[in-house]
C-alpha cells in the first residue's frame, strides 16, 4: 500500500512546527486580550456610546479569554493526535533515530527558552492573563509537554521498524 507520505523519511520536524504554532498562539492570546481590555475600557468610559454597545463590549471582553484559552487547548489536543497518527503513516528508517534524538535535544532547549519568554510576558503588569487557565499551565511546563509529545512521536515512528512496518 502506497501512502501520500511515502517520500518522507524520519520527519521529526512536525513537532517543531506544532511547538512553534502553540508558542506563537500562547504569546498572541494574552496580547490580544490586553488590546481588547483597553478597547473595552475606552468603550465603557465613552459617554457618547449607548448602554447596549457598552454591554456588548463588556460581554465580549469577559468571554473571549475563556474562548481563546479553550481554542488553544483544542489546537494542542488535535495537534497531538495528528502528530501521533501521522507518525504511524510515515515510513521511517531506524538509522534516523540518532538524528531525531539530536533534533529533540535542540527542540527541548528552544522550548525552555520559549517557556521562559512566555513567563516574562505573563508577569508583565499590563498583560491580561487572568481569564486564561490552560495556556499558563502548559506554557509553564512547555519543555515537559514537548518532551512527552516527542517521546510519543518517536515511539510511533520507530515501533513500525521493530514490528516489520515501514518499507
Amino acid at each position: 500500500m502506497t501512502y501520500a507520505f511515502n517520500s518522507k523519511k524520519g520527519q521529526v520536524s512536525e513537532l517543531a512546527i506544532v511547538a512553534i504554532m502553540l508558542a506563537v498562539l500562547a504569546i498572541t492570546v494574552p496580547l490580544a486580550l490586553t488590546v481588547l481590555s483597553h478597547f473595552n475600557t475606552a468603550v465603557q468610559q465613552d459617554a457618547d456610546l449607548s448602554a447596549a454597545s457598552k454591554n456588548i463590549s463588556g460581554k465580549a471582553n469577559s468571554r473571549l479569554g475563556v474562548a481563546l484559552d479553550g481554542a488553544w487547548m483544542l489546537a494542542l489536543v488535535l495537534a497531538t493526535i495528528g502528530i501521533v497518527i501521522g507518525s504511524f503513516i510515515i515510513n521511517t528508517y531506524p538509522a534516523f533515530l540518532i538524528f531525531s534524538l539530536v533534533f529533540m535535544i535542540f527542540l527541548l532547549i528552544a522550548g525552555a527558552l520559549v517557556g521562559n519568554a512566555y513567563s516574562e510576558i505573563e508577569n508583565q503588569s499590563v498583560i491580561v492573563t487572568s481569564s486564561l487557565t490552560f495556556i499558563p499551565f502548559v506554557m509553564e511546563r512547555f519543555v515537559q509537554f514537548i518532551g512527552a509529545l516527542g517521546v510519543l512521536m518517536l515511539v510511533a515512528l520507530y515501533t513500525k521498524a521493530r514490528r516489520g512496518g515501514g518499507e
